[in-house]
C-alpha cells in the first residue's frame, strides 16, 4: 500500500454531509472494477491525499482533496476481496481462479 495524506482540519466543524455520490463501471478496464466520484461538506481546511492498495479487499487507487469545508474524492476499485491464505481474489466467496 501506497498512501500519502496531508490534512488541516477545522476541530470546531464536526459535521459531514454528501453532496453528490456517483458510481459505475469504468469503460473497458475488467468486470471487477468500479470508478467512485464524491464530493461532500466536512471539517477540511486543506488536504490532500493519494492511496494506491494492491492485494488487499477492494485495492485500487484513491485521490481526494479539499479546502475551506469541501472535499472531493475519486477512485477506481477492485469489488472483490482478496483472500490471504490462499493469495487469491474471491468473488461473494467463491475463488476466480
Amino acid at each position: 500500500m501506497i498512501n500519502i495524506q496531508f490534512q488541516i482540519t477545522n476541530p470546531l466543524r464536526r459535521r459531514w454531509e454528501t453532496i453528490f455520490y456517483k458510481v459505475g463501471p469504468p469503460p473497458k478496464k475488467g468486470k471487477y472494477r468500479v470508478w467512485e466520484v464524491q464530493a461532500f461538506k466536512d471539517d477540511t481546511i486543506l488536504c490532500f491525499s493519494l492511496q494506491w492498495t494492491f492485494l488487499t479487499d477492494h485495492a485500487g487507487i484513491e485521490v481526494g482533496a479539499g479546502l475551506f469545508g469541501y472535499s472531493i474524492q475519486a477512485g477506481i476499485n477492485d469489488t472483490r476481496h482478496w483472500n490471504k491464505e490462499t493469495n487469491s481474489w474471491e468473488v461473494h466467496g467463491y475463488d476466480t481462479e
